[in-house]
This record gives C-alpha cells, sequence and structure tokens, in this order.
C-alpha cells in the first residue's frame, strides 16, 4: 500500500469539489446535530442543576408529614443541626366576588427561604408583603389566581372565612419544583397567619413542612437520612435529601437523553442508506479512473485508503458541521425559553458530547461506505473498455467484515456511553431490527416486482420492470423512509390515544367533580342540597359518597416492609401515605380476581380488598396480613379479596377498601365523587360552597384540560423528534432521485424511441417510486402499530384509539410525496435529448 499516493489522490479528487455529496454531508449533519443537541441540552441541564440542588429543595434536608405536625422532638433535634425553615401546603377553596376555586395555598415562616430569593411584582421584600396590615393579612399569588379570579393588585381575597389582601405577583420561586404537578394557582402567605385561620386542624388536607441548612457544609446527607430513616418512617415522616432530589433529576435527564440520543442515532441510521447511495454513485463515475490505475499498478489497499480518505474527510466537515449545529441549539432554545424553563440551566459548550457526536457520525459514514468503496477497489483493469456499467462487481469479504466490525463498534459505543445502557440498547435494537426488517420487505418487494412484471402488460409491466431491476430504488428509499415513518406513526398514534383519553375519554368517565372534607354527620345533608343542585345521587354511575382517610403501609405478612422487595411498578402505594376507604357493599364497578366479599353485616377482625396488581406487586394474596398505620395506629388487616379497578373509569378507585368496623370510630371526613353536564357544575359548586365552606371542591374537567395544555406542549418536541428521523428518510429519497435520475436518462431515451409519450413516462417513474412509497408506508404501520398499542393499553393501561385519520394523511402525503419524487426524476430524464443520450450510452 502507497500511503503518498493515497493521499495524492484523494487530495486531487477533493480539489475538484464535493459534487455529488450534498446528500451525504446533509444525511451526517442532521444525525449528527441530533445526536449533540440531545447531549448539549442533558450536559447544560446536568451543570445547571449540579449547584443549584440545595436551593431547588429549600435546604440540604426536606421533611414533610401528611395531615400532621411534625413532631417537636425532630424539629428540636433539626433546629441544633442548622437553620431551619417551616412550610405548610394546603388545599383550600378561595372566594372572590361571585367566583369560588380551589387553590394551593402555602404558609412559610419568617426564615423562608432559606437560599435564593422569591421574586415578585412588585418587587418588594417577602416579610413586608405577608405581613399584616390594618388587620389584613397580605400574599403574594400566583399569576393564574389573578387571571381566575378577575382580580388585581390590592384586592382581597377570602380564604375560610379570612381575609387576605393580594399585594404582588409571584415571578418566580427558589424551590417551585418542589410544588409538584399541580394544576391549582398557589398563593404564598405568613405561616403563623395559616395556623391561626384554622387551616391545619383536624381532618384538613395539608401537609407540613421542615427545611434543614446544616452548619456543617460537608455533612453526609445519606448517612443522616440512613439513621433517621426508620424513626421517621414510624412517624410517617418523609425525608429528601439534595442528593435525592440530584437522583431524582438524574433519572429524568437520562430518560430523556437515551429517548432524544437514539433518535438521533435512527437519523444517522436511516441517513446511513443516503450516504451508501451518495459514496456507491461517486465511485461509478470513477470507474474507469480507478482501472485505470490498477492498470498502471495501483494495489487496491491504496486506492482503497484513497478513497476512504476522501469519505472521511467529507464525513469529517459534515459531521462537525452537526456538532456545532447541535451545541448552538440547546443555547438558542435557552434564549427563546430560559424565562420559562423550570429548573437551572447552565448554557455553554459542552466537548465531551460533541466529540461523541462527531465519533459517531464518523463512525456511521465508515460503516455505509465501506462496501461500495470494496466494490469499486475490485474494479478490474477490464472495466475501461467495459463502462461503469459492467465496472462492479460485488463487495469482497475483507470490506464487508470491516463495515460489520465498525457497526457493531458504533453499537457498542452508543450502548456504552448511554446513561441508560439497558433502554439504550432496547431502543437502538429496535431501530436496527426495522430497519433491517424494511430492507428485508424492500428486497422482497424487488425480487416480487420482477416475477409480477412478466404478468403485467404496458406502463405497469415497465414500472415494474424498472422496480426489479439492478437500478431498483427501492433497497435505498424504503428502508429509510419507512424508519422515518415508523417512529412517527408511533408517537402519532400514542399522541393522539393520550389527547382522546384526557379530552374526551376521561371527561365522559370519570366524575367532573370530587368534594372532600365533608363532615360525616351531614352526609344526609350534602346528599340534599347536592340534589336540588341537579345532582343525580341515587344512580350510582354518576354520585357516590364515602368515607376518605389515609394510610401507610409499614408491614407485609408479619414482617417489615421492605421496600426494594416491591415491584418498581407498584412503589406508589408504598412511597408515602395512600388513600383508604371503609364499605359494607361491594362497589358495583368492581370485578373480584380472588377471594369473596363480606357480608354487608361484617363484625370482625380488620379485612382489607386489595387491588390486584398491587397485591402482586406486594408479593401478598388472600389470606395474607398487611400492616398499615392509620391516625398513628398500627392496624393489621387480612386481605380477604383481590379485585380489577378501572382507574380511568366512574367509581371507588382506592386500592384499598376496609370492611366494615374498623375505622368508623375515627369519624373520618367523607368524599363524594359527582358527574354532571357541564352546565350544572356551577350551579352544584355554588351551592355546596355556600352550605360546606369547609369542604375542597376539585374541579376535574377543568384539571383535565389544563392537562391536555400541558401535554400539547410536550407534544410539539416530540413530534420534532421523530420528524429528525423522518426527515432523515426524506434526504435519502431526494437522494435516490437524484441519482435515479442521472441512472434512467437512457431508459426515459427508449421509451420516448419506442412512442411512449412524455406524459406516459412520467406516468410509470411516479407509479414505480409510488409503490415503492406505498410499500414503506405498509411496512411502517405493520411495525408501528403493535409498540403504539403496547404502550397505550400495557403500560398507560388506557383505551386503544388510533387517530387512522391522521395516520392515513401521513400514509397518502408519503405515498403521494414518493410518487411526485419519480415524476421529477422522469422530468429531469426527458430534458436530455433522446440522441445524445442514446449516444452516450453506446460510448
Amino acid at each position: 500500500m502507497n500511503v503518498g499516493l493515497a493521499l495524492r489522490i484523494a487530495g486531487r479528487e477533493l480539489r475538484a469539489g464535493t459534487r455529488g455529496f450534498m446528500v451525504f454531508l446533509a444525511c451526517l449533519t442532521l444525525g449528527v446535530a441530533a445526536i449533540a443537541a440531545a447531549g448539549s441540552a442533558s450536559a447544560m441541564f446536568r451543570q445547571g442543576v449540579a449547584g443549584e440542588l440545595s436551593r431547588i429543595l429549600g435546604g440540604d434536608l426536606s421533611l414533610s408529614v401528611q395531615r400532621a405536625a411534625l413532631p417537636e422532638d425532630l424539629v428540636a433535634e433539626m433546629q441544633a443541626a442548622g437553620r431551619v425553615s417551616n412550610i405548610a401546603d394546603i388545599n383550600v377553596m378561595a372566594s372572590f366576588n361571585d367566583t369560588r376555586r380551589l387553590i394551593r395555598l402555602r404558609g412559610v415562616d419568617s426564615a423562608y427561604p432559606l437560599l435564593g430569593t422569591v421574586a415578585t411584582l412588585p418587587d418588594r421584600p417577602l416579610s413586608e408583603l405577608l405581613a399584616p396590615h390594618d388587620g389584613v393579612a397580605g400574599a403574594a399569588a400566583d399569576p393564574d389566581i389573578f387571571r381566575v379570579f378577575n382580580a388585581g393588585i390590592g384586592d382581597r381575597i377570602e380564604l375560610a372565612g379570612r381575609m387576605f389582601e393580594l399585594r404582588a405577583e409571584l415571578v418566580s420561586e427558589p424551590d417551585r419544583l418542589d410544588l409538584g404537578f399541580d394544576f391549582a394557582p398557589r398563593l404564598l402567605v405568613a405561616l403563623d397567619i395559616v395556623e391561626g385561620a384554622g387551616l391545619m386542624s383536624e381532618g384538613s388536607i395539608y401537609r407540613s413542612g421542615l427545611r434543614v441548612l446544616f452548619d456543617d457544609e460537608d455533612a453526609d446527607l445519606a448517612a443522616l437520612a440512613a439513621q433517621w430513616a426508620p424513626r421517621l418512617r414510624e412517624q410517617g415522616v418523609d425525608i429528601t435529601t439534595r442528593d435525592d432530589l440530584g437522583d431524582q433529576f438524574d433519572d429524568l435527564l437520562d430518560n430523556l437523553s437515551v429517548f432524544l440520543a437514539v433518535a438521533g442515532l435512527a437519523a444517522l441510521l436511516a441517513g446511513g442508506l443516503g450516504v451508501a447511495q451518495a459514496v456507491s454513485t461517486f465511485l461509478s463515475t470513477r470507474t474507469g479512473s480507478i482501472a485505470a490505475l490498477k492498470a498502471l499498478g495501483a494495489d487496491g489497499a491504496t486506492i482503497r485508503l484513497a478513497y476512504l480518505l476522501q469519505i472521511l474527510a467529507l464525513a469529517l466537515a459534515g459531521s462537525l458541521l452537526g456538532a456545532a449545529l447541535g451545541a448552538l441549539a440547546p443555547i438558542a432554545l435557552l434564549q427563546g425559553l430560559g424565562d420559562v424553563l423550570p429548573i437551572p440551566v447552565e448554557a455553554g459548550i459542552y466537548p465531551e458530547p460533541l466529540g461523541l457526536a462527531v465519533l459517531f457520525g464518523l463512525l456511521s459514514a465508515l460503516a455505509f461506505a465501506l462496501p461500495a468503496v470494496g466494490r469499486a477497489r475490485a474494479t478490474p483493469p477490464a472495466a475501461l473498455l467495459g463502462g461503469e456499467a459492467r465496472g462492479q462487481g460485488e463487495t469482497p469479504w475483507s470490506e464487508r467484515i470491516a463495515a460489520l466490525l465498525t457497526a457493531l463498534v458504533f453499537i457498542a459505543l452508543a450502548v456504552l456511553f448511554s446513561p441508560s445502557p439497558m433502554v439504550a440498547g432496547v431502543m437502538l435494537g429496535f431501530a436496527v431490527l426495522v430497519f433491517a426488517l424494511l430492507w428485508g420487505a424492500a428486497y422482497g418487494l424487488r425480487r416480487l416486482s420482477g416475477w409480477l412484471a412478466h404478468r403485467a402488460r404496458g406502463g405497469l409491466r415497465l414500472a415494474l420492470t424498472q422496480l426489479g431491476g439492478p437500478g431498483s430504488v427501492a433497497p435505498v428509499a424504503a428502508p429509510a423512509l419507512g424508519l422515518g415513518l415508523a417512529l412517527l406513526a408511533v408517537v402519532t398514534l400514542v399522541q393522539h390515544n393520550l389527547v382522546t383519553q384526557i379530552r374526551e375519554t376521561a371527561p365522559a368517565n370519570l366524575p367532573s367533580l370530587v368534594i372532600a372534607q365533608i363532615p360525616s354527620e351531614r352526609g344526609e345533608a350534602f346528599d340534599r342540597i347536592a340534589a336540588e343542585a341537579g345532582a343525580e345521587i341515587t344512580d350510582p354511575a354518576r354520585y357516590r359518597r364515602a368515607p376518605a382517610l389515609l394510610g401507610r403501609i409499614t408491614g407485609l405478612k408479619g414482617a417489615p416492609l421492605d421496600l426494594e422487595a416491591v415491584a418498581p411498578s407498584e412503589r406508589w402505594l408504598v412511597d408515602g401515605e395512600t388513600r383508604l376507604t371503609y364499605l359494607a357493599e361491594m362497589p358495583p364497578e368492581a370485578v373480584l380476581e380472588a377471594g369473596e366479599w363480606w357480608p354487608e353485616d361484617y363484625a370482625g377482625p380488620p379485612l382489607i380488598s386489595i387491588e390486584g396488581d398491587a397485591a402482586r406487586g406486594l408479593g401478598v394474596g388472600v389470606g395474607d396480613s398487611v400492616t398499615l398505620r392509620i391516625l398513628g395506629r398500627e392496624i393489621i388487616a387480612e386481605i380477604a379479596n383481590l379485585r380489577t379497578i378501572d382507574w380511568g373509569g366512574f367509581g371507588v378507585n382506592v386500592a384499598i377498601i376496609f370492611a366494615p368496623g374498623t375505622l368508623e370510630a375515627a369519624n373520618p371526613a367523607q368524599t363524594v365523587l359527582l358527574r354532571a353536564q357541564p352546565e350544572f357544575e356551577d350551579a352544584i359548586a355554588t351551592a355546596i360552597g355556600d352550605a360546606f365552606p369547609e369542604a375542597v371542591i376539585y374541579r376535574v374537567r377543568e384539571r383535565l384540560q389544563a392537562a391536555a395544555e400541558v401535554f400539547a406542549q410536550t407534544t410539539v418536541a416530540i413530534n420534532a423528534v421523530a420528524g429528525v428521523v423522518a426527515l432523515a428518510g426524506a434526504l435519502v429519497m431526494l437522494g435516490a432521485f437524484a441519482a435515479a435520475a442521472r441512472r434512467r436518462v437512457t431508459d426515459a431515451a427508449l421509451l420516448k424511441t419506442f412512442g411512449v409519450t412524455p406524459a406516459g413516462v412520467l406516468a410509470i417513474f411516479a407509479l414505480e417510486f409510488g409503490l415503492v412509497g406505498v410499500m414503506a408506508t405498509v411496512m411502517a404501520l405493520i411495525l408501528a402499530i403493535p409498540p403504539a398499542w403496547y404502550v397505550m393499553t400495557q403500560l398507560v393501561e388506557a383505551v386503544w384509539a388510533p387517530d387512522w385519520i391522521a395516520v392515513g394523511r401521513v400514509s397518502v402525503i408519503a405515498i403521494l410525496s414518493a410518487a411526485a419524487g419519480g415524476a421529477l426524476v422522469a422530468r429531469a430524464a426527458l430534458s436530455v435529448p433522446a440522441a445524445r443520450a442514446l449516444n452516450s450510452a453506446q460510448a
């Protein structure tokens, strides 16, 4: 191998320009940009969060307990360890003029916030804003408070019989994320005012919290949490450290990074066919030059190196351009959305993800280019006389093996450098499998077209002959287009199903109003008032009233609860307190899986009914015991039966139901589920609010609408990611069109010579390319529907309601685009005079 000669050949070829490599460069740039953007965005978020964990949490440590005050000895112990701040979050009804709505009230003490600042408009000290003036307490309000109540600065809003003056609009809070995903607008007030107003009395829905900022900055938070965990769990107190919050962010960012990176890798995979096609087309124009070099004594290794150097140089240029775009994309996004992002972001250039993206681009180009280079370097000198039609043969085994090894390195690095190797491996493996199936289907279409061509007539026979011939576009265009369409179809199907669930199915099945904190002794009075306002209280499909409590599972089968032994899908049941009720009669919507329901007059040892999936996740069954802490009391109950719950339906959807005789002494408040027509909701809510001012009314329909808006915003980004792969497929199609236009000049000339009209030639070419589009679309749907169905029915556990119209629209556009591309190929080929085209072919 002559390295110097290879370098000179490569340099000379590159100086001649990059004509024919536009698709090559575009495919690499797009894929690398997607990977670089994913890595850069993840690095920006990680770096931004890393130094702000304590501020986001509100301290080094956060303690919270539901419907109770934190133990005094625990508070004293924390005060001795550092600075502390007490807070309380309460769901409460607020009134202004004729509007009554649920809000999220946060009471804070004078030490709040321990870190950071609360930004308000107008900009005034928080203590001044919240302090009582002329006997009226102050409040800083979320912008939605002003919108929902049509209120302004200086107006007074009523909470539990007490007036609060709206003195400022909340712009930002350092611990805003601690509020979680809550659609109720929030109001910030002084904690002592909240306590004095009786909003934290027994039966109220609230959560007490304590933030701790340790004097010892190097305190071992994990060790402290492990030391306190058993005691805190016994007291029903949840503990979160700064490190725990970091782990939660890492998990979230890991999942996001994997999805975005795999989408970028899939784009490189789809674009790889464009790379292979561009390299093959370029080398086919160099057949004579390669044969001449071999005739003059150049060995195959030198020729291979010369063209690999050219390809890698161009791949490096495309990858560097993609890395630059990928690095700038998150920064540009931050400039536009920085004010609305809920977590801190550290903008900058992060070399590691950019370098990795460039490496993936080079490996992708090498893997897809090697077979074409192998065919070119194996060109026999006799090709000087045979022309490019006979210039290239089969790919030598050495290049095949090298391409396979390069592909394996590509996959191994993608998995190795992923934050979630298992997830990345499965997703990337699925993409490769889909790609292979599409390529196999394209090969099958080519063989089938060749067989059908002998049995067809007219223009269809000519189209099938071209589709089944050696210059068929099916093996190149169909896999790339199909991969992009498959991912886009999965996203479209899942997105529409979720939107349908939120906007149509859920409002039709779920309660429209949920009313909590109804005094048990006034249950019948509540029924009467609700009926007078328009509620159908006699219909169990539209009205339910039941006791409501909270309890924490502390043991199973007589042994303390082992969190690690609980299935991850069911840990929601044991991570904190869970909702409970007690009923004599079995809910009409319940379906028993095992065991029997207790008699209506049951009076014996504690029995419970538990949801089937929850029981299996906990590892318990009928006859086993479950220990729960309810209102500070340990209760050991035996599982009487397992039942199936339709979580998306109307009914008593709580995982654990007690038999009568155990919880009545607690005299818990009751909760009502009510389904009403939209025109009656306001009247029912107003009547209940007037008669039961302590009741908390959740407007489910409004929350679902808010959820739909949030989901719609996220799906735009998801569709954009899927669109990257589809765009890569479109670029490959463009490359296939361009290559076909060069190859089909002779075909078009022959058709014209034999009497086919220009319109007929256009129709033949459009039919050929349209058939490729049909095959790619059909295969994409076949491959997309099963995973979309699985996500909706098994993971989300929702009804399968695909939007076939949207899917059909995308499919028709893809097919028509492919057919239009074929017509453009024919038009380009027809633009060359037949005589010149035929003379060129003979030459």
